[in-house]
């Protein structure tokens, strides 16, 4: 019985192993859409901004304020080019960690079909001890003029 129990332990390490990974995927994907909502955020900020400079300049604006609406949305862009780095890495991680969930679950899903079949094995081998048992019985309880013999 002790095979028995090294199997099931490997199975629960294997179970343990993809929840692991399971928690490290919910981060990466928590991780990723943080990312994502913090670059449209920002873009939302360069789209206001715009909206903003337009109107000053339709109004008229004062050469400092065109240069610090200028310099403001020159640092925004390089924050949204940082930020859209950051998103790419960010699904990079995500589709790395999806990809380690999936092999991880395989290893979980062939130990389970594994074991299916071994359940499956011993039921058909004690299904077959069974019949034979039967079988023993029967011809020994047949009467002996049915076995052919005229005693």
């Amino acid at each position: 019985m002790r095979s028995h129990t090294d199997w099931r332990r490997l199975q629960e390490i294997a179970e343990e192993r993809r929840d692991g990974v399971a928690r490290r995927l919910a981060e990466a994907a928590a991780a990723s859409e943080a990312a994502q909502r913090k670059l449209a955020m920002l873009e939302g900020y360069r789209s206001d901004y715009d909206a903003r400079l337009a109107r000053s300049a339709r109004d008229g604006i004062d050469a400092a304020r065109l240069r610090g609406y200028r310099t403001f949305l020159a640092n925004l862009e390089q924050a949204i080019v940082q930020q859209a780095d950051a998103v790419a890495a960010a699904r990079q991680r995500l589709a790395l960690a999806e990809a380690d969930w999936r092999r991880e679950q395989r290893q979980v899903d062939s130990f389970r079909i594994l074991d299916e079949r071994r359940v499956a094995s011993l039921a058909q081998r004690a299904a077959r001890g069974e019949q034979k048992l039967i079988d023993e019985y029967a011809s020994r309880t047949v009467s002996p003029a049915i076995r052919g013999g005229d005693d």
